[in-house]
């Protein structure tokens, strides 16, 4: 299942309307500079994707210090952070920076260490080719421990096409098709773009 949602840019936590997934969630963290969020991972294992900005990261009693410095998802590859089921967090955004964080939560009930992600550890490439070339950061792939999830970000190139060809993920039907829930946030630039 693909999923569009156009979250607002308010601060504190943004929800999706995420009713039709087993197993998946997204939301979406907007800190002003100096202010604070605080959580507990639950039942799902979740990555802390900064999108732009800097942060300071304490999970489970573990600080991670200062993360962060892009300034937006098209500008280079950033920090993320991992945590596992039942995590207690707290999210603090420098003093003089805002930040915008991307949780990707899935359903785990699996043990775990949180850890850091840094922009050295994410693999990049290309997919496609012609008008559905689009350039990937894979953050949260095999190589790195976790139960369920998968997660990393895509830019496409002004005038193509992402997710082509069509293909769906409805059924387990190996090796023509594989049951699983995707989640899709977009970003748009410039702002104005479509």
């Amino acid at each position: 299942m693909e999923m569009f949602q156009k979250m607002a840019n308010r601060k504190g936590l943004n929800r999706i309307d995420a009713s039709g997934m087993k197993l998946l969630d997204f939301q979406k963290l907007v800190l002003g500079p100096g202010e604070s969020h605080s959580g507990n991972t639950g039942g799902y294992e979740v990555l802390f994707d900064i999108l732009g900005g800097k942060a300071s990261f304490t999970v489970s009693g573990k600080d991670f210090g200062v993360l962060g410095g892009r300034p937006n998802p098209f500008a280079g590859k950033g920090f993320s952070v991992y945590a596992p089921f039942n995590s207690e967090y707290v999210i603090t955004a420098s003093p003089n920076s805002p930040c915008e964080i991307a949780l990707c939560c899935a359903k785990s009930d699996r043990k775990g260490d949180a850890y850091v992600i840094t922009p050295d550890q994410i693999g990049t490439g290309v997919w496609g080719a012609t008008n559905f070339t689009r350039f990937f950061k894979n953050i949260l792939v095999d190589d790195k421990p976790a139960h369920r999830l998968f997660a990393g970000e895509t830019i496409v190139p002004s005038g193509n096409w992402a997710t082509f060809p069509p293909h769906k993920h409805e059924n387990d039907d190996l090796p023509r098709e594989v049951y699983m829930e995707e989640i899709y946030y977009y970003k748009v630039s410039p702002s104005e773009g479509f």
